[in-house]
């Protein structure tokens, strides 16, 4: 039993000792100011319900929990040119990367832009770091003659595995998807060669595959946009920081008001 931020979006994952992710809620939870959620109600017989007289389990019997930060990557988003991508330049590009013996299996931060046409399929008009394009398998990708090559979205592999936006919405087993079926995490774990990752390295390496391999943390991170682009973007967000400026006073005047009751 844990207290969670209000109105934010909560991605449940039951993870090991280790860090890594056992089982995965595949939805999103979020709670009004003040709120209670349990997982009673859809995790349980369809037909029964908890009787009211039953004992309480021992978390219920203690105050509510402080969530945990996972070393310093909580409460920001999740970049991978910032929390992975240094990871490799510390401890693998002495050897994968171009010009050294093991630079097929390139892990450089070298960027790669995708296509900046927006005809037909739409490029992310982004640029990404080589060892994105490299442990995701990622290719470009020819659509027809209206459209110049783009990359690809990547795909599952024997290193990351992980489950993609077409994986069918069904009950899945433990240990189905994620960094506990990714080769990179096994051979991070055991060391390869000389390279000794710390513990909070490698569950931050698990932590970017178990969310889905997200590159960045922000929308406009590593775009390649044109003025238009940008003026379009500041437009939008203006009126997003103006609105959520209205929205704060509603929030604390529904909750004096509440309070006041």
């Amino acid at each position: 039993m844990f207290e969670v931020p209000a109105r934010t979006p909560l991605y449940f994952q039951l993870v090991d000792k280790n860090g890594l992710v056992v089982q995965t809620m595949r939805s999103w939870a979020t709670l009004m100011p003040g709120e209670t959620f349990s997982c009673v109600g859809c995790h349980e017989d369809n037909d029964s319900a908890p009787l009211p007289q039953a004992s309480k389990s021992i978390a219920m019997q203690n105050a509510p929990q402080k969530l945990q930060p996972l070393h310093d990557i909580s409460g920001k988003p999740f970049s991978y040119p910032q929390r992975v991508q240094p990871i490799w330049d510390e401890h693998c590009v002495s050897c994968h990367a171009p010009g050294e013996k093991a630079e097929e299996i390139d892990l450089s931060a070298t960027l790669v832009k995708d296509n900046l046409e927006e005809r037909g399929v739409s490029s992310t008009r982004r640029q990404f770091n080589q060892s994105y394009l490299t442990l995701l398998k990622v290719k470009w990708v020819d659509h027809g003659k209206f459209d110049t090559p783009r990359l690809d979205e990547g795909r599952p592999n024997k290193w990351i595995d992980y489950y993609t936006r077409m994986a069918a919405m069904e009950l899945t087993p433990p240990y189905y998807a994620g960094s506990t079926q990714s080769g990179l995490i096994r051979m991070l774990q055991k060391g390869h060669g000389k390279t000794k990752l710390t513990p909070a390295e490698i569950e931050t390496v698990a932590a970017w595959i178990d969310l889905n391999v997200p590159y960045v943390g922000e929308y406009d991170e590593m775009n390649i946009w044109d003025d238009e682009a940008k003026e379009l973007y500041e437009t939008k967000s203006a009126i997003r920081r103006k609105m959520e400026t209205i929205e704060a006073k509603n929030i604390l005047s529904y909750i004096n008001e509440v309070q006041g009751q």
